[in-house]
């Protein structure tokens, strides 16, 4: 291991929506050394929330004070992602190739920051980033799912949308995922299933902490037990850190969604609602379109 390897790192989520990387970034937020920013190429997205729910930080996870986000330095930094606008919403993205995790990195003492935006774009946009890499080493996760899964997750979500469309979107995804995970270096690099994280969380927190170089610690799979300060995220998952209460995030609109995670209770479990859900024609379009391409991530 170099020496910027046991020193500081930034673990980039990459993957579809609905693949599992607010899981998987919250599992990994748990260790004492890491921090999970959740996504953050959305800041614009997180201060709308927070505004338009009238809440007092943009943390998902805080209801008030976030060590995090509410500090001044940190809240200057976010406001330098942004453009602030006249009308509704209030903040737009505005590119800013200043660093973004160096002055994470002093603000908090974190050794490892976790950024699950997925994006490939920002992924590129911030490894060009030189005064972010001077003394931390990016690593890259690629987080995936049976395809049938992910597609009817966004598909139940956004239903005026064809799913065919949805189809076609977690088809490109993926080819540019997966373009991006073999560009990067073999030995900083990791790919996890959402099914086995789902299925045995506490050695995917064994194995991602590994990856890292970090000792792991008990209990890490039961991330709601530790504390969060994530930005973006899937609010199903971060709604398990709330054991059923009010939030002022208020994570879950739906009360379908509501009553999905309120049966879990505070637990992971795999959501595997497609195999009932999707029907025989939703899944003769996934797999005339995407079935060969799925063929790598297919849990029957």
């Amino acid at each position: 291991m170099t020496d910027t390897a046991a020193g500081r790192s930034v673990l980039f989520v990459i993957g579809n929506p609905r693949s599992g990387s607010t899981l998987v970034t919250m599992i990994a937020g748990s260790h004492p050394e890491c921090l999970a920013l959740g996504e953050v190429e959305n800041v614009a997205g997180a201060l709308n929330e927070q505004h338009r729910k009238a809440r007092s930080t943009p943390c998902l996870c805080c209801a008030t004070d976030c060590p995090v986000w509410d500090r001044a330095d940190m809240r200057a930094l976010l406001m330098r992602q942004v453009r602030v606008t006249d009308a509704d919403p209030s903040f737009e993205r505005q590119p800013n190739d200043g660093p973004f995790y160096a002055p994470i990195f002093e603000a908090t003492g974190a050794r490892v920051l976790v950024d699950s935006s997925k994006q490939v774009g920002w992924l590129n946009r911030r490894l060009a980033v030189a005064d972010d890499w001077a003394g931390a080493e990016p690593r890259l996760l690629l987080a995936t799912r049976d395809g049938r899964g992910a597609v009817h997750s966004w598909a139940r979500k956004f239903t005026r949308v064809p799913f065919e469309d949805h189809v076609r979107k977690w088809l490109a995804n993926v080819q540019r995922a997966e373009a991006a995970f073999d560009a990067f270096p073999a030995d900083r690099r990791l790919r996890i299933a959402y099914e086995d994280v789902a299925d045995a969380p506490q050695a995917a927190a064994e194995r991602i902490c590994g990856f890292l170089g970090l000792t792991p610690v008990p209990d890490m799979a039961s991330y709601w037990t530790h504390p969060h300060h994530i930005l973006r995220g899937n609010h199903g998952t971060i709604s398990l850190c709330w054991n059923g209460g009010d939030h002022p995030a208020q994570p879950l609109t739906s009360t379908a969604r509501r009553r999905f995670y309120a049966d879990l209770g505070q637990a992971i479990r795999p959501d595997e609602s497609w195999r009932t859900e999707m029907t025989p024609e939703q899944g003769a379009v996934f797999d005339r379109l995407a079935g060969r391409a799925n063929a790598a991530y297919r849990r029957d």
